[in-house]
């Protein structure tokens, strides 16, 4: 687990830099809040710190490690890209706020919570708080479909 560690967070802080370079092309901001390159370099930087701590940090015991363990958990990785799929598709034609509260409700079912005002509470909360960030706070618009 620390060699797969470090590899993937080196991997993760090149990603960040990569990201970094990737929004220092980005235009300029006209003045009115944070310019477009905003959140990418906020993105980058956290990630950068967060692969940095991966790959220093300590662990004692080295252990096997299952990207899958049993035929559900290989049925509810499919499932749930395939709803990945679907959600890229659908969010162009119903809109960015019910397919993301579509793939959130899919991806909570498919990671075992099952009581419904939990699933549906949190996929509202979810969607909303998305939405309110990226359209009313960062001013970035987002797709809006026949229902939203």
């Amino acid at each position: 687990m620390i060699v797969a560690n470090r590899v993937i967070g080196i991997g993760l802080l090149l990603l960040s830099v990569y990201a970094w370079l990737a929004a220092n092309t980005f235009p300029a901001s006209m003045g009115q809040g944070p310019g477009p390159d905003f959140f990418p370099k906020m993105s980058a930087v956290i990630l950068g710190i967060l692969a940095i701590m991966l790959v220093f940090k300590k662990e004692e015991t080295e252990g096997k490690v299952y990207a899958f363990h049993g035929r559900s958990s290989v049925r509810s990785f499919i499932l749930a890209f395939i709803a990945i799929i679907l959600y890229v598709i659908l969010i162009e034609f119903i809109g960015f706020g019910v397919s993301t509260v579509l793939v959130s409700l899919a991806w909570m079912w498919l990671m075992g919570v099952r009581k419904w005002t939990t699933l549906i509470g949190a996929s509202l909360i979810i969607s909303a708080g998305i939405s309110i960030i990226f359209e009313y706070l960062l001013g970035v618009p987002i797709p809006h479909g026949i229902l939203y």
